[in-house]
């Protein structure tokens, strides 16, 4: 079977503040597994000693395989932070820190994530009955006396009283500061992101973030993908516009930032039943998880030249919006 090949693709990530632009042409997919290769061979499989067996079990290649994995997914977890905070929030929004009083919570193990996830959860849905258009993103860790605590930045509005979140929360003390200028919005979006990486050991195989449902995401555009092709052609209509109109008034709207590898998807040789012949089904933008893996794909991705674009797009986003408080407050325990 040939090689996979993408040619002349361009892949355009979309931020409220920013555009990326990605940019491969005849790049030969480079493929991560265990074993498994695209173009691997047919040749049936010697069975395997149970002696070698054993030796391969008791050695440390999973243990370092699954730390890879778990770096890689921290790396994920700081990106969507990113993303997240620079899509939905901004400088005049507010950072909260909520803690839990162990007098109220006699018999229970503030240690155990899924007791404090559950009473935040709570949390969240009282707020939600409080205030209309309510959007937040928290990240978690233990305090030194191994209680968790929360870091929250949301849409709540900078008037907001201490005293009224602290009615809402129920569960102990809060801290509220309002950012009021981007240095200090980056500073707490840096603050959760440590937050979070502080717990990485008590998170491997849990969620490192919670956000709202309604928070907006980058938009991911790829001109391999036929579902795409109307965006495509007009986003990057406006694109080439812009850079036209920077070289006219010898104005630089484009920069490149280097090399970088992306992910495109997950990849699988597959047999047509009716017509014998072999193809590869991809799936764009979808990560390899353990169904996936079990079922034959793998990842595969491609080097790529990363252009910055001094251009933004955002009538693809929603306004900014301040949590507007219920005319009428619902009481829930």
């Amino acid at each position: 079977m040939s090689k996979i090949t993408v040619r002349e693709g361009v892949k355009i990530r979309i931020s409220r503040n920013k555009t990326t632009m990605s940019i491969y042409e005849n790049s030969p997919v480079l493929v991560y597994g265990k074993s498994k290769k695209l173009n691997s061979s047919s040749k049936p499989k010697k069975k395997a000693d149970s002696s070698k067996q054993k030796k391969k079990q008791s050695s440390s290649e999973p243990s370092l395989y699954a730390e890879l994995n778990y770096v890689r997914r921290q790396q994920k977890r700081i990106r969507t932070v990113k993303e997240i905070c620079n899509n939905n929030f901004r400088k005049g929004s507010v950072i909260v820190t909520l803690t839990f009083d162990p007098l109220l919570f006699i018999g229970k193990d503030l240690h155990d994530i899924e007791i404090t996830h559950a009473e935040f959860r709570k949390f969240i849905k009282r707020i939600n009955d409080h205030y209309e258009n309510f959007m937040y993103i928290a990240t978690f860790s233990k305090q030194g006396n191994g209680n968790w605590h929360y870091h929250m930045i949301c849409n709540l509005d900078s008037c907001t009283s201490e005293s009224d979140i602290k009615e809402i929360w129920q569960n102990g003390d809060i801290v509220k500061d309002t950012m009021y200028t981007n240095d200090h919005f980056m500073n707490e979006v840096n603050y959760l992101i440590e937050n979070m990486k502080a717990a990485s050991e008590d998170l491997k195989g849990k969620k490192g973030y919670l956000c709202s449902k309604n928070v907006e995401r980058d938009i991911v555009i790829d001109s391999e993908n036929p579902e795409q092709e109307e965006l495509y052609n007009q986003v990057l209509e406006k694109i080439e516009n812009h850079i036209q109109d920077g070289m006219k008034n010898n104005e630089n709207t484009i920069y490149s930032i280097g090399t970088n590898e992306v992910c495109l998807g997950v990849a699988k040789e597959c047999i047509d039943k009716i017509t014998g012949e072999v193809y590869i089904d991809l799936l764009f933008n979808q990560e390899l998880t353990k169904y996936l893996e079990k079922a034959g794909y793998i990842e595969f991705r491609y080097k790529s030249e990363v252009y910055y674009l001094y251009i933004t797009f955002n009538e693809k986003f929603s306004a900014y919006k301040t949590a507007a408080l219920r005319k009428k407050k619902f009481k829930r325990k």
